[in-house]
C-alpha cells in the first residue's frame, strides 16, 4: 500500500518539473527571438555596407569616366560616353547587386550666379544677356509664371539677391523689402550656395522652382555651380530655344537632332556650329558670350540595389584641366 504522503510528494515533484520545463521553454523562445533579431540586424548591417560600397563604386566609375573624357577631348557633348553610360546596368561588373550610373552636365544649365556682372564693361553687358535668357525661359509658359512682368520680377529680384549693392533693379528687391517682411532677412549679396535658398527671393515660389504635375520646375534648368557660359552641346532643349529671341520649336529641334547624331561629335567643337546646320534660320545668331562647348561641372548619380534594399548616391563634381573635385555628396 502506497502512503498518501508519498503520492503528494510525487505530485508536487511532477508539477515542479512541469513548471521548470515551462520556464525553460519560455526562456528558450526568448533566446531564439533575441538570436533571430540579432542575426537579422547583422544581416541588415551587412547588406547596408554592401549597398553603400556598391553605390560608392558607381561614383568612382563616374569620376573615372569624366577623367578619361577630359584626357580624350577638348569639348563635351551628348554623344560622349559620360552621357550615354546611363543606358546600361553596371551590376555585371560586380558579383552581386545592381548598379546604374548616370552623369548630367551642370554646365549645360543656366548658371544662376552669372546674373551679376563680374566687373568689366563687357561682362556687364554679358550679364544683361543672361538675364534676358532667363526672362524668356520663365515666360515660355512651361513654368508657373503668369507673364513677362512676373518673370522680370523674379529675374531682377534674383539679381538683386546676388549683387553686392543695395540699389534695386526696376522689378527687383533689396534689403528695404526683405527686412520689412514678417520673417525679416537680409539679401545674401553674394553667390547662391543652395538651391532651396532661391525660395527666399521675391517672386520665387516652390512651384516655380520645383514644378508641379502641370508645370516644369526651374531647378531642372539652372545650376548654382559656375559663373561661365552655357554648353550649347548639352543644354536642355527648352533652354537651348531661349538662348536667342525668335527661335521656334522647329528650329531648336533641328539643331537638337544634329547634336545627338554620333557623326556630329567632331563638328561640335566650336560654339557656332549650329549656324551650319541645314534648316537653321541664318538671321538668328546666339550671343557668343552666352555659349561654350566645354563643361566644368557635373552631377554623378549612382543608384544601387542589393537584395531588397536600394540606395541612391549623388555627387556634384567640378572638373578643370588639372583635377576633379567633389563639391558635395548626398544619399537617399
Amino acid at each position: 500500500m502506497v502512503r498518501r504522503g508519498t503520492l503528494d510528494e510525487r505530485g508536487m515533484a511532477l508539477l515542479l518539473v512541469v513548471a521548470v520545463i515551462g520556464v525553460l521553454g519560455v526562456a528558450l523562445l526568448a533566446f531564439n527571438d533575441r538570436t533571430e533579431s540579432a542575426m537579422e540586424r547583422a544581416f541588415y548591417v551587412q547588406d547596408q555596407l554592401h549597398l553603400q560600397a556598391l553605390a560608392e563604386s558607381g561614383i568612382d566609375i563616374g569620376l573615372a569616366i569624366l577623367h578619361q573624357d577630359q584626357e580624350a577631348g577638348d569639348h563635351d557633348s551628348l554623344v560622349e560616353e559620360w552621357s550615354t553610360i546611363k543606358a546600361g546596368d553596371l551590376g555585371t561588373l560586380f558579383r552581386e547587386g545592381e548598379l546604374r550610373v548616370s552623369i548630367a552636365d551642370l554646365s549645360g544649365r543656366f548658371p544662376i550666379n552669372r546674373l551679376v556682372p563680374l566687373g568689366t564693361a563687357d561682362t556687364i553687358n554679358d550679364s544683361e544677356s543672361f538675364r534676358n535668357v532667363l526672362v524668356r525661359l520663365l515666360s515660355s509658359g512651361e513654368f508657373a509664371v503668369e507673364d513677362e512682368i512676373e518673370a522680370r520680377i523674379i529675374v531682377d529680384s534674383l539679381t538683386d539677391w546676388l549683387d553686392g549693392n543695395d540699389e534695386p533693379l526696376p522689378y527687383g528687391a533689396e534689403n528695404s523689402y526683405y527686412l520689412g517682411l514678417e520673417e525679416a532677412r537680409p539679401a545674401r549679396n553674394g553667390p547662391v550656395e543652395l538651391m532651396d535658398e532661391l525660395l527666399q527671393v521675391r517672386g520665387m515660389t516652390r512651384e516655380v522652382l520645383y514644378g508641379s504635375d502641370e508645370k516644369k520646375g526651374l531647378a531642372e534648368y539652372i545650376s548654382i555651380y559656375g559663373i561661365g557660359k552655357i554648353n550649347i552641346n548639352t543644354a536642355p532643349v527648352l533652354l537651348l530655344q531661349m538662348l536667342a529671341p525668335g527661335v521656334s520649336e522647329e528650329d531648336v529641334n533641328i539643331i537638337d537632332e544634329f547634336r545627338r547624331e554620333e557623326d556630329s561629335g567632331p563638328l561640335l567643337k566650336n560654339a557656332d556650329w549650329y549656324r551650319s546646320v541645314v534648316g537653321w534660320p541664318q538671321n538668328i545668331v546666339i550671343n557668343p558670350s552666352l555659349i561654350a562647348t566645354k563643361s566644368s561641372f557635373f552631377t554623378i548619380d549612382s543608384a544601387a540595389r542589393y537584395r531588397t534594399h536600394t540606395l541612391r548616391m549623388m555627387a556634384q563634381v567640378g572638373r578643370s584641366s588639372e583635377e576633379l573635385a567633389v563639391y558635395k555628396r548626398s544619399m537617399e
